[in-house]
């Protein structure tokens, strides 16, 4: 009996189309779940594909490029992050979805923060403010917790603890009131920041890094696990035990490689 002949897949054709559709879907899916597992190694990898097989339009796209650009920020391919951004304004502006416009309004502040930061301390208040009316107007708590994250860096650079600290703590309420682990974990690790440079006692930042370290083993994401490790470091040199800020920094530095 004759065996069928496989579909020849000619470019552009409606079938190879198809199949590459599916192919984002799943990439982006398997992309989405290494975001909440903080690996950004694969984030890139499944995202970036993602972000190539699906239509422009598609949302499962608008909704990768963020996930893609974070990774790459946290990478610190800061020109590809720009780049990514650049096409999630784009298109998020061309399908009239004005949330996703602003998520990449606020990468690319997050972004000016690092590479210029002089600029960021001068201006980036107004932007970020901004945006923190526009994510409450269009009740987006993801939005409003990565503009309060960004918020309370802003804050920490300028030695306004107790403001950075207000800021981190309701950044973090906002990323679990969007269901965001990894956000949730970067406002941890922005509120361990915040007390160990601020006037509270080493065994209280210790004790609150250990409890952030936890968190981090129990929901998987490694770079609140890498921020604690820092934290903890910095607090055993205080001690005088270099031995075991050693370890810490091992750690950490095994997590980020």
């Amino acid at each position: 009996m004759p065996t069928a002949t496989p579909a020849r897949l000619e470019p552009g054709g409606d079938r190879a189309a198809e199949l590459g559709r599916r192919a984002g879907e799943r990439y982006a899916a398997a992309g989405q779940r290494a975001a909440v597992r903080g690996d950004t190694r694969l984030v890139q990898a499944w995202l970036g594909r993602a972000a190539r097989l699906l239509p422009a339009d598609d949302p499962l796209r608008l909704a990768a490029l963020p996930r893609l650009a974070e990774a790459q920020q946290a990478s610190g391919k800061l020109t590809d992050a720009t780049r990514a951004y650049q096409e999630l304004a784009r298109s998020a502006t061309a399908v009239g979805n004005e949330g996703l416009a602003l998520h990449a309004t606020i990468g690319r502040l997050g972004i000016t923060a690092v590479h210029d930061p002089r600029l960021f301390l001068r201006e980036g208040r107004d932007e970020v403010e901004l945006a923190i009316a526009a994510f409450d107007r269009l009740g987006d708590r993801l939005g409003l917790a990565k503009a309060w994250h960004l918020l309370a860096y802003l804050d920490w650079t300028r030695g306004r603890l107790t403001q950075a600290e207000a800021a981190a703590e309701r950044a973090r309420a906002l990323a679990r009131e969007a269901g965001d682990p990894g956000w949730e974990a970067n406002a941890i690790g922005m509120h361990c920041l915040t007390l160990y440079w601020g006037p509270l006692p080493l065994e209280v930042v210790e004790r609150r890094s250990r409890e952030a370290l936890a968190e981090a083993e129990r929901s998987g994401v490694a770079s609140l696990a890498a921020t604690a490790y820092r934290v903890l470091a910095r607090v055993a040199a205080h001690r005088g035990d270099l031995d075991e800020a050693r370890r810490f920094v091992e750690a950490a530095t095994a997590i980020t490689r």
